[in-house]
C-alpha cells in the first residue's frame, strides 16, 4: 500500500501517554489509511507493547517492531527508517502528541512549495500545563519559506526532530548516534542541506517537557556534559564544508557550551568529574569571540550568558576557574542567618532549631532564648549559611560559665586560629557537659569570607583531596556524591 507520510515512534516504558500519542495520530484529518505508523518498542518493561499490539489489531497502516533488548531512542529512530515506504518521515516521541491537522496541512505545503524540510510549532508542556518555550525552539508567529539559512539564522536554533517533516531527499542524513543530543546534529544537518524549508504556524507539537515521570532526561549528570561536548565537536566539524554559515554554527555551539557551564556552576559533581568536563570543552572553547556573544544576544535576547567564563577560561588553570566562576562566585548571595539546633533526644532536625538572621560583621555577639527546650542533649551552633567563610569561636557561654566546642565541619583543624569553611552548611558541635536545662547561650566570633588568597590556599592542596575523592569515588558508585567543596548532590 502507498502511504503519503510515515511516522517512527521508538517506544520505552511509555504507558501513560503512549495511548495519547497514537489518538493522536489515528485522528490525523489526512486520514490514518494514508499514514505509515512504525512503532518501535525499545524492550518495554510496563505495559507499553500491550497498548501498541491493541493498535496494530485495529489500523492495518500500523507497523510493531519489537527489540529484545534496550537499544535507546537514537537506535529506535534508525531501526524504524529501515522499514519506511513513503516519500515523507517526521519522528514523535511516545510521550507527546499533535494537532489534528498537522499532516494533511504540512504536506499539502510541501509539496505546494516543493519543499525538503518543513517545520512547524511546539508547545511545550508539564503536567499538561503549557509553559513556555525554551531557547533551543521557534515560536513561528506566521508561514514562511526559507531559502538560505543566512536570511533567517534563527533557524539553528531548531535543533531538535520530532516537529519537522523531511522528504525523501534528507533521508541520507537522518542517523543518529547513541547518545544524548542524538538529534541535535541530525536536526542541524537537515536544515544546512536543505534548499527550501517551510516554516508552518498552523500546525503544532506538543512537548512534554522533563520533570514528568515519563521523561528520559529527568536529571543533569556529567554524561549530559560530556555528550553535549561531543554534539559541539561535530557541529563544528560541519563549518569544512558549510563555511558560509560558520558563524551561524557558531552562535548555537556557544549556546550549548553556556549550556554546559551552567550545569557546572549549578550541581554538584566530584571536582575530578567536573575537571573531565572542562578538559571536553578546552577542545573548542578558545572558537568564541566577542561578535558571537553579540550576535547570539542579537538573536536570543541578553539572557544570562556566563561570557566573562568563556571568553577568559583560558587564563585559568582548572581549578581557578572553578574558584572564580563557580565557588567564589556564589559569595554575593551570602546568607547572613545563624541557626542553633537542639537535640532534644531526637538528634539535630529542623524542627528543633532557632534562626537568627544578622547583620554580617568582623565580630558577632548572638544570643539564643532556649527556654522552651528541656533535657537538652547537644546543641550545634551553624554560624552562617551559604558562604565559603573562615570562622573563629571567641566565647560560648551560658550564666557566665563558658562552654566548649567539642568539634565541627571545617577544613582544618579546631586548634587553628581560625577555622576554615568550604561547605556551605557549616557548623560546630558544642561539648555536651553542660546543664541540660540551659536557658539561654550566647555566642561571640570572628567570621570573614574566604577571598581569592584564602581560595587558592585552598587550591594548593588539590593534588592530595583530588585523589583521595578518586578514591572515593570508586566507593560510593551509584550512592549520594560528595563533591571537593564537601557539596552532596542526590
Amino acid at each position: 500500500m502507498s502511504y503519503q507520510i510515515s511516522v517512527v515512534i521508538p517506544v520505552y516504558n511509555a504507558q501513560k501517554y503512549l495511548k495519547k500519542c497514537l489518538d493522536s495520530i489515528v485522528g490525523q484529518t489526512l486520514g490514518i489509511e494514508n499514514i505509515e505508523v512504525i512503532i518501535v518498542d525499545d524492550f518495554s518493561q510496563d505495559d507499553s507493547l500491550k497498548i501498541a499490539k491493541s493498535y496494530l489489531n485495529k489500523y492495518p497502516s500500523f507497523k510493531l517492531i519489537e527489540l529484545d533488548s534496550n537499544k535507546g531512542q537514537g537506535n529506535g529512530r534508525n531501526i524504524g527508517l529501515k522499514h519506511v515506504s513513503s516519500d515523507f518521515v517526521t519522528f514523535i516521541d511516545s510521550d507527546d502528541f499533535i494537532l489534528e491537522n498537522t499532516f494533511e496541512n504540512s504536506l499539502n505545503k510541501m509539496k505546494k512549495h516543493n519543499c525538503e524540510l518543513l517545520i512547524y510549532n511546539s508547545q511545550f508542556i508539564s503536567n499538561n500545563e503549557d509553559i513556555p518555550l525554551d531557547v533551543h525552539q521557534l515560536d513561528i508567529n506566521e508561514d514562511k519559506v526559507i531559502n538560505d539559512l543566512n536570511d533567517y539564522p534563527q533557524l539553528i536554533f531548531s535543533t531538535s526532530v520530532w516537529n519537522k517533516i523531511f522528504n525523501k531527499k534528507l533521508f541520507k542524513f537522518l542517523s543518529f548516534p547513541s547518545k544524548y543530543y542524538e538529534d541535535t546534529t541530525v536536526a542541524i544537518n537537515t536544515i544546512l542541506n536543505s534548499n527550501k524549508i517551510y516554516l508552518n504556524s498552523e500546525s503544532k507539537y506538543f512537548y512534554r517537557r522533563s520533570g514528568d515521570d515519563s521523561s528520559t532526561t529527568t536529571t543533569i549528570s556529567i554524561k549530559n556534559c560530556l555528550d553535549l561536548s561531543e554534539t559541539i565537536l561535530e557541529i563544528f566539524s560541519l563549518e569544512k564544508t558549510y563555511s558560509k554559515y560558520s558563524k551561524i554554527l557558531n552562535i548555537i555551539n556557544l549556546k550549548f557550551t553556556n549550556d554546559i557551564l551552567f550545569w557546572i556552576f549549578h550541581y554538584d559533581w566530584y571536582i575530578g568529574e567536573e575537571k573531565k568536563v572542562l578538559t571536553e570543552i578546552e577542545k573548542f572553547i578558545n572558537k568564541f569571540s566577542k561578535d558571537d556573544f553579540d550576535f547570539l544576544k542579537e538573536l536570543k535576547g541578553d539572557y544570562y550568558l556566563f561570557e566573562d567564563a568563556i571568553l577568559n577560561f583560558n587564563d585559568y588553570d582548572f581549578e581557578t576557574f572553578l574558584a572564580k566562576y563557580k565557588y567564589f562566585n556564589n559569595l554575593p548571595y551570602v546568607n547572613s542567618i545563624a541557626n542553633l539546633y537542639v537535640d532534644t533526644g531526637h538528634g539535630f532536625n529542623e524542627d528543633e532549631k532557632i534562626s537568627i538572621r544578622y547583620e554580617l560583621k568582623e565580630n558577632n555577639d548572638i544570643s539564643f532564648n532556649l527556654s522552651e527546650f528541656k533535657d537538652i542533649v547537644n546543641l550545634r551552633f551553624d554560624p552562617i549559611e551559604q558562604a565559603f567563610i573562615k570562622c573563629k569561636i571567641c566565647l560560648v557561654s551560658s550564666n557566665n560559665n563558658e562552654i566548649k566546642i567539642a568539634e565541627s565541619n571545617s577544613f582544618n583543624n579546631l586548634n587553628d586560629e581560625f577555622q576554615t569553611f568550604t561547605t556551605l552548611d557549616p557548623f560546630y558541635i558544642l561539648d555536651n557537659d553542660f546543664d541540660k536545662n540551659i536557658s539561654r547561650i550566647n555566642f561571640k566570633f570572628k567570621l570573614a569570607i574566604l577571598n581569592k588568597v584564602n581560595l587558592n590556599n585552598l587550591f594548593n592542596e588539590k593534588d592530595n583531596i583530588i585523589n583521595n575523592l578518586s578514591c572515593e569515588n570508586r566507593q560510593f558508585k551509584n550512592s549520594d556524591k560528595k563533591g571537593f567543596f564537601g557539596l552532596i548532590k542526590r
